[in-house]
């Protein structure tokens, strides 16, 4: 007769254990697949906007890009930043560069591509080292609208791509 009431108890607490163990798998699987999802969420919202016209809207493009990538950027210190990768026509991109080079001469640069450029300068940043590409920078004041008050505009060498890079307040 003890045997009984002893079975029952050894079963209840045996499938009390198993449930707790796979609870505890279930907030492990919950937790892996939050931050998961955690950081699916701040890659989509790091990831480029390709809309010319949002841009637009943003800063003063003297001339329509062909194609834009273009992203906020934090900058810190309470001040704003934006980076695009602009596709001009070869017309526009030297105009562009002579209308630059009136405020200033170009210097030349190294820029560390980010995978959200264009495929054409990340395979031209694969050829350097440390995934660097060369280019020209120029001011950028032809894009600065308020609250963008300072930046430069980077010539990519061997490309009609430019890397504009604006910050502001």
């Amino acid at each position: 007769m003890l045997a009984k009431p002893l079975i029952v108890i050894i079963t209840v607490a045996a499938v009390s254990a198993f449930s707790a163990s796979c609870v505890g798998d279930i907030d492990s699987n919950q937790n892996t697949n939050a931050t998961s999802n955690i950081e699916q969420i701040v890659e989509v919202e790091r990831a480029a906007n390709h809309s010319v016209e949002e841009l637009g809207l943003i800063i003063k493009l003297p001339y329509e890009p062909v194609e834009a990538s273009w992203r906020n950027e934090p900058a810190g210190n309470s001040k704003i930043s934006i980076s695009a990768v602009l596709l001009f026509t070869i017309e526009d991109g030297k105009t562009l560069v002579a209308e630059a080079q009136k405020i200033r001469p170009g210097q030349p640069v190294e820029v560390v591509a980010e995978n959200w450029y264009p495929t054409e300068l990340i395979a031209k940043s694969e050829m350097g080292e440390e995934s660097k590409i060369n280019g020209i920078a120029f001011p950028a004041d032809a894009f600065f609208q308020p609250p963008y008050n300072s930046g430069r505009l980077i010539k990519i060498d061997d490309t009609d791509h430019f890397i504009l890079e604006l910050a502001g307040l």
